[in-house]
C-alpha cells in the first residue's frame, strides 16, 4: 500500500471487513463464504415466512433480521476479488437459447454481472447466456457467460466465460462510462 502523503510503501499484514457491528478478518470470512451464503438464504426464507403469517408478523424481528441479512451481505461483498459497480444507465439485453430479453444490471465487475431478468425465470444453473452491452461511443459488444446463481425474484449472477486482458479492458471502459459516480461534462 502506498502512503498518499509521503509516497512510502506501507506493508499490509491483516485486512478486516466491517459491516454494521461486525468486524471479521478477510481470510477467515473468505473461508466461510458458502456457509454465510446459505445462512443469508435461510434468513431470507425466515423473513418471508414471518411476513406470510400477517396476524403474527413481528415487525421488530423482521427489521432486525433484515438488518442482519444486509450486514452479512455487505461483509460478503468485502470478500470479492473484483469490485462490483452499480451503473447509471442499467438497462441491458441478454440472450438465452437464441431468444433476446430485456433486463437491468444490478451490478457489474470485470468478471461477471448480476442482472434482474424481470420476467424470465431460470430453472437451472450453468445455463449459457450472452450479455449485450451498449456503449455511448464505439460498437456494442457481447460477453458470453454462464449463470452461476439464481435468486431474489428473477435475479441471476453471470460469470463471464472470457477473462482475457482485452475483454477486461472493454468491461472496465464500459463501467467507467456508465458509472454512477461519473461527473457530467
Amino acid at each position: 500500500m502506498i502512503c498518499p502523503g509521503c509516497s512510502g510503501v506501507i506493508p499490509v499484514k491483516d485486512v478486516y471487513i466491517a459491516a454494521g457491528p461486525f468486524l471479521i478478518a478477510r481470510d477467515v470470512l473468505f473461508k466461510s463464504v458458502p456457509r454465510y451464503k446459505r445462512l443469508i438464504l435461510e434468513a431470507e426464507k425466515e423473513v418471508a415466512g414471518i411476513l406470510k403469517n400477517t396476524e403474527k408478523a413481528d415487525h421488530i424481528s423482521i427489521r432486525s433480521m433484515k438488518m442482519f441479512i444486509n450486514n452479512l451481505k455487505e461483509l460478503l461483498n468485502g470478500c470479492r476479488d473484483d469490485a462490483r459497480h452499480v451503473l447509471d444507465n442499467n438497462g441491458v439485453e441478454y440472450s438465452i437459447n437464441q431468444h433476446t430479453f430485456q433486463g437491468n444490471i444490478v451490478n457489474i465487475s470485470v468478471t461477471g454481472v448480476c442482472i434482474d431478468g424481470k420476467s424470465v425465470p431460470l430453472d437451472r444453473l450453468w445455463k449459457e447466456i450472452t450479455v449485450h452491452l451498449k456503449r455511448n461511443e464505439g460498437d456494442p459488444f457481447t460477453l458470453k457467460g454462464k449463470v452461476v446463481w439464481i435468486g431474489d425474484g428473477n435475479k441471476m449472477g453471470i460469470k463471464f466465460m472470457t477473462n482475457d486482458e482485452k475483454t477486461r479492458g472493454i468491461v472496465e471502459d464500459y463501467i467507467r462510462e456508465k458509472s454512477l459516480f461519473q461527473k457530467p461534462h
